[in-house]
């Protein structure tokens, strides 16, 4: 690929493993335009920002654009950098954006290691639309309001340490005030063993619902859960989906938007398979499953099922400025969401990781 970029801002930034998984990245993903967009945003993050972040794909149409996203985990070195503990690109975007002034100073209390926010946040998603962009220059203004989105274990909090999270998350996630009652009630109601895993609000987009992603939960009590929570939807035609998913999946997850109004009709449907089990056949009996109710492009499904593998990386990329050695990058299916509304699944996306992981040469070579 000529358009891979190959400079010294490209090498200290989180670009240079964009461009090291793009060299055989399926061109039924992932044109030109759509790189030119990711690499946009990759550039202005230093190479250690996240070791554990992805594309979303949309399979129903054959357009190869992605949104990007990116985890920061708790009590790494990656926290530590968004909270300023060191020099680092970073600093420019929180000097410039009011956004990531706010993550800086939320990461900086999450580092605490007696804070309530390091107790209980297990990791911070940023998330940015490139595929909504009518050109890849303008890719950087995306930066100055990314979707936010933070993962707890709603089951492990107590009722006033749940009210103190909400507190501090709603500096970060500016949460209206009606909907801040509303989600303290919603998460009181969520039926055992369910819970509330990711918390997120798309600051990128003009709407100021709260996104909530609620996993554990059977299939078969979801569309009741639904109805007594105030859902309008179609909850027999959405027992119909679920009960064909269930035999498929290894775990699940429920997506909706909480409103000033009460739940969106529209919900999604996350379908996780067995990570440990490399081979396609269980995506390919999945697509193939879900061709039932949404038609996917063929293009996609021939990418989608040529994307994962691993990429030995370059000698000179291997050390990072932390002292650690990474040796390759891994790709998998993470998971695929349905979109599902009006009594039927309108969209299908794919979730597509890259991870990173380390070893510590300083404890005894342990892998991060």
């Amino acid at each position: 690929m000529g358009f891979l970029m190959n400079n010294k801002q490209t090498k200290a930034s989180l670009a240079a493993d964009l461009n090291s998984i793009f060299k055989d990245m399926p061109s039924e993903l992932i044109n030109q335009e759509g790189y030119l967009r990711l690499s946009a945003l990759t550039q202005m993050l230093p190479s250690e920002f996240s070791n554990f972040w992805g594309l979303e794909c949309r399979l129903n149409t054959d357009e190869p654009l992605a949104d990007i996203l990116f985890e920061i985990k708790n009590n790494t070195s990656s926290q530590k950098l968004l909270a300023g503990y060191k020099p680092s690109s970073l600093d420019i975007l929180c000097a410039n954006y009011n956004a990531w002034h706010k993550i800086r100073a939320f990461a900086n209390h999450w580092a605490e290691e007696q804070s309530i926010l390091n107790e209980h946040i297990l990791n911070l998603w940023l998330e940015f639309d490139t595929e909504q962009l009518t050109s890849h220059k303008f890719a950087k203004d995306l930066l100055q309001k990314p979707s936010i989105f933070l993962g707890l274990r709603s089951r492990e909090l107590s009722e006033s340490g749940c009210t103190q999270i909400l507190y501090h998350a709603n500096s970060l996630l500016l949460i209206p005030d009606l909907l801040l009652d509303n989600l303290q009630s919603f998460i009181s109601h969520i039926p055992s063993p369910g819970q509330l895993f990711q918390l997120g609000s798309m600051l990128g987009r003009t709407s100021r619902d709260l996104r909530v992603c609620v996993n554990r939960l059977p299939f078969d009590v979801v569309p009741d859960w639904l109805l007594d929570i105030g859902w309008k939807g179609d909850n027999q035609a959405l027992s119909v989906v679920l009960n064909k998913l269930a035999p498929l999946l290894r775990a699940s997850a429920i997506d909706l938007n909480l409103t000033e109004h009460g739940p969106s009709e529209k919900i999604g449907i996350e379908c996780y398979m067995g990570w440990d089990d490399v081979g396609l056949e269980q995506w390919e009996l999945f697509l193939d499953t879900i061709q039932e109710f949404v038609l996917c492009s063929p293009a996609k499904r021939t990418g989608l099922l040529q994307y994962p593998g691993e990429v030995l990386l370059p000698a000179m990329s291997r050390r990072t400025t932390d002292g650690t050695l990474c040796f390759s990058l891994f790709k998998r299916i993470h998971h695929i969401k349905l979109g599902f509304d009006n009594g039927h699944v309108t969209d299908a996306k794919a979730y597509l990781s890259i991870h990173k992981p380390s070893m510590q040469t300083n404890n005894d070579w342990l892998i991060e």
